[in-house]
């Protein structure tokens, strides 16, 4: 690295860089602590015709040969710029990911698990009607093909609160259980991690208090499941690493489509066994919930 010349002028001096940089000659400009700018040429086997473009440049800065360089340069130099945040920022992203806090199972997750399997052993999946019941949206009685029920809630009416969410934790076969539990280690203990246990607990009440309302109204009180919670923990993530790729919540494609083709053959082939407006709301609360954090977690890193 070499400096071969200097000018007063600090346009001169960048236009004449764009010139070297027309021949892919690359240099740099610093200003010298005299108040002039500096141009050093970084290869050393360039340096001889660099002094030849200098001297050229310095005779007759105006000719067309020159301008017609520096703007050729400039489009080069622009380019080469451009290539190199792209490259920053796949490099970047990859140790990032590579980077990514060890996932760990955290409070919540494994409570939810616990509660989960252990109301699922209680009722035996839901065979133990007697032990089914407090933990459904309402009381409700069966009387030949017909469910008999309030739909005013009364027994929340009355302070039964939970109510609202213990559906979540009801399941009605071992594979009912078993895949929910799977998907909530992987979700839950993932956003958990990064977003922290409180977003975690606000994201599994909210989706299933919303989402056992609206199954409620459409189907009956004679549902549960972590499901729509799943459903929307999937929407959430998906959102984060779409919108807000730096927070360092990231899905698997594959993952996305699996999930999605999953709630297809629920809504078409399985519709009579499986509460599908638990799944609708819990992803739409999910999705919504993660785009709309995600653009105020990039706006606020904007501001800054």
């Amino acid at each position: 690295m070499r400096c071969i010349g200097q000018w007063d002028n600090q346009s001169q001096a960048e236009q004449f860089g764009h010139y070297l940089f027309s021949e892919n000659i690359e240099n740099q400009i610093e200003e010298h602590a005299n108040g002039t700018w500096e141009i050093w040429v970084l290869d050393e086997d360039q340096i001889d015709q660099a002094k030849s473009m200098f001297q050229m440049f310095s005779d007759n800065p105006d000719a067309p040969i020159v301008a017609q360089g520096a703007q050729s340069g400039l489009k080069k130099e622009a380019q080469r710029q451009k290539e190199q945040a792209a490259t920053r920022a796949r490099v970047i992203d990859v140790r990032a990911k590579l980077q990514r806090p060890q996932i760990t199972l955290g409070w919540v997750t494994i409570s939810l698990i616990v509660i989960s399997v252990g109301l699922g052993l209680l009722t035996k999946l839901g065979k133990k009607e007697a032990f089914v019941l407090p933990f459904q949206i309402t009381e409700h009685t069966v009387q030949g093909n017909q469910i008999q029920y309030y739909t005013n809630f009364p027994e929340i009416r009355k302070g039964q609160i939970w109510r609202l969410f213990t559906p979540m934790f009801l399941h009605f076969g071992i594979l009912h259980l078993v895949f929910n539990m799977m998907w909530m280690r992987d979700l839950g203990s993932s956003i958990e991690s990064i977003k922290g246990p409180w977003t975690l607990l606000g994201l599994a009440f909210t989706i299933s208090i919303l989402s056992n309302v609206a199954e409620f109204y459409v189907s009956g009180p004679k549902f549960g499941g972590m499901s729509g919670v799943v459903f929307g923990l999937l929407g959430y993530m998906w959102m984060q690493g779409k919108f807000n790729p730096r927070g360092g919540l990231h899905l698997n494609p594959q993952t996305v489509q699996f999930m999605m083709i999953w709630f297809v053959i629920c809504l078409t082939i399985l519709s009579d066994q499986v509460a599908n407006t638990v799944h609708g709301v819990g992803a739409f609360v999910g999705i919504a919930w993660g785009y709309l954090s995600a653009k105020r977690d990039a706006a606020s890193r904007n501001f800054k």
